[in-house]
């Protein structure tokens, strides 16, 4: 009886959730992306070691939660919607006679060689120029360090690694999956 109230609780909020969604799934999609950013930064700096045994507030480094929030909301949220719109619209169609596992590991894989570099760079320039606020520091650590933009996937042994399972598992017959 108890658990009715929490699954009409939970399917009201999901109905305004899909509402609202549809009006304006930016807005939406970066407010809740923070809000899981914040927690997610939150219990990791929680788990982070530290000088004392016990995690205090004052250990919270909110300066970091801030900026990386404000990343996700500003930059992500409107770079991963339009993002998924090409995918969906034009990946999905190409590699859906492929079936469902290679397709989406082909999506991943054009996840990780197009959008990745470009949302890791982005991170890590906007951080920086929050911890600094200074120009050239910020241009100096994206010309030092292009290579800590990438995924590690593009990392050509283990983008060998994935394309000997993709043409691996491509010549099984789409039967047997």
């Amino acid at each position: 009886m108890a658990f009715g109230g929490v699954r009409r609780g939970v399917s009201r909020f999901v109905k305004q959730y899909e509402y609202y969604n549809k009006r304006n799934p930016i807005i939406v999609r970066g407010t809740a992306g923070m809000g899981l950013f914040f927690i997610g930064d939150v219990i990791a700096q929680r788990m982070q070691p530290r000088d004392s045994i016990e995690w205090q507030w004052k250990d919270w480094d909110y300066h970091r939660t801030a900026s990386a929030t404000t990343w996700r909301a500003l930059v992500w949220a409107p770079l991963a919607h339009y993002f998924w719109i090409v995918l969906e619209s034009s990946v999905t169609p190409r590699v859906a006679h492929l079936g469902f596992l290679r397709g989406t590991m082909l999506k991943v894989l054009f996840d990780f060689m197009t959008v990745s570099p470009v949302s890791i760079g982005s991170f890590n320039i906007w951080m920086k120029w929050f911890e600094t606020f200074d120009h050239e520091a910020t241009s100096d650590h994206a010309r030092k360090r292009p290579r800590a933009h990438l995924p590690t996937l593009v990392d050509l042994a283990s983008f060998k690694k994935i394309l000997f399972f993709l043409c691996a598992y491509s010549s099984i017959p789409n039967s047997a999956h």
